[in-house]
């Protein structure tokens, strides 16, 4: 994604100028920050994307809308310019069956932008999941036939109440965890009962390890019959 300047001054190379019959800097870069949009997570967008790699203003705008969780605003922004991406050599052409590469793209950032969404909260009802991202279908249950093919594809960690229309986020074991960090902690303090009392045993056994002896670290008899 970071392309050197140099890169539109080749010239032809090999009889092919490659800045006008394959793609210029700018294209790289759109390239990349779409597909870093797509696939990686916001700390990565951040660390290894925004500041870091030069882009064309409107994709790093896109990109900053995503990272501070203005999902809706970053996807209207890319709408915006489907229409002139789909007439790429690159992102116009075909990702099989009759989606582009762009729209691939876009369906991956969408659902992305959902998932993110939805880590906020313990529950959504459908109606206002599909207020924040309007269905890009016009059928009366595309949103929740998006969902549900999320849910069944692994992408979303959810499940779906179909009677009362309300995506639920997984529930912890909550008790699960607070037996197991319990007896954790028994057994830390087990263990640091266990070295106290050897030390006890030691004591009344008449053995002891003398310290600051100049001959070194040998064990000891208590009053003196074996040093």
């Amino acid at each position: 994604m970071t392309v050197p300047f140099e890169y539109n001054g080749l010239g032809p190379v090999h009889g092919a100028d490659y800045g006008r019959t394959v793609a210029s800097a700018n294209d790289v870069a759109v390239y990349g920050g779409l597909c870093a949009l797509a696939t990686l997570t916001r700390d990565e967008l951040i660390t290894q994307v925004f500041e870091a790699a030069s882009l064309e203003p409107h994709v790093r705008k896109a990109i900053s809308l995503f990272t501070t969780a203005k999902y809706q605003a970053c996807l209207d922004l890319l709408r915006h310019y489907h229409s002139d991406w789909c007439l790429d050599v690159f992102l116009g052409a075909s990702a099989g069956g009759s989606q582009t590469h762009v729209d691939a793209l876009f369906a991956r950032i969408r659902e992305k932008s959902i998932t993110a969404y939805f880590s906020s909260f313990s529950e959504v009802a459908l109606t206002s999941l599909a207020s924040t991202f309007p269905p890009t279908s016009s059928s009366p249950t595309a949103m929740e036939d998006e969902v549900i093919s999320m849910i069944e594809s692994g992408r979303l960690d959810a499940r779906l109440d179909v009677v009362n229309g309300i995506l639920v986020a997984p529930r912890r074991d909550v008790r699960r965890t607070t037996h197991g960090e319990a007896l954790q902690a028994a057994r830390e303090v087990e263990r640091g009962l266990l070295l106290r009392l050897h030390g006890v045993n030691v004591v009344m056994g008449g053995l002891k390890v003398p310290r600051g002896h100049p001959g070194g670290g040998g064990v000891g008899v208590a009053g003196g019959a074996w040093e």
